[in-house]
């Protein structure tokens, strides 16, 4: 039951990971190559060392952001001006035990493969000179004034 487990989790994070980065290079939120290169990628990081090491630094770096979405649910609340389509079942305990899961699980991590928990803050951090890259470049789209991204007021009749 454990391979099972294990399986379906692994196979989950591998193809909900390639797609939202497809979708964004579909959508031009990133590069248009990226939708077409990762699989390379993919391959490249495959050889590049064992499985194990592979999921460790892979879902170190995942689970960062799983308990920061946690977080977010509690700042989120405190905003007023957010409408609210949706309940959160058993506020706040139950996403605050989940933060906390998430918070000893990066730290069991940490303790029992700070290697690894190092490749994959490395891998994440790689992301940062795209994130600067991509957003200065939209800044640079809303500021031009012949662009169709541009953001000009809207009378309401034009398409």
């Amino acid at each position: 039951m454990v391979v099972l487990a294990t399986l379906g989790g692994v196979n989950g994070n591998i193809l909900a990971g390639a797609r939202v980065l497809y979708a964004m290079a579909e959508t031009g939120l990133f590069w248009r190559a990226a939708g077409h290169i990762h699989p390379v990628v993919s391959i490249a990081f495959v050889f590049s060392g064992r499985f194990d090491q592979l999921l460790a630094a892979f879902l170190f770096a995942s689970w960062i952001f799983y308990g920061l979405g946690g977080v977010a649910v509690f700042v989120l609340r405190r905003r007023t001006d957010l409408e609210r389509p949706y309940r959160v079942w058993g506020y706040p305990l139950v996403p605050a035990a989940f933060v906390v899961s998430a918070a000893l699980l990066l730290a069991i991590t940490v303790a029992a493969d700070p290697r690894d928990c190092v490749l994959g803050t490395a891998l994440l951090l790689t992301g940062v000179p795209a994130y600067v890259f991509l957003n200065r470049r939209a800044h640079q789209l809303m500021l031009r004034p012949n662009s169709e991204h541009a953001s000009a007021p809207s009378t309401g009749g034009e398409k």
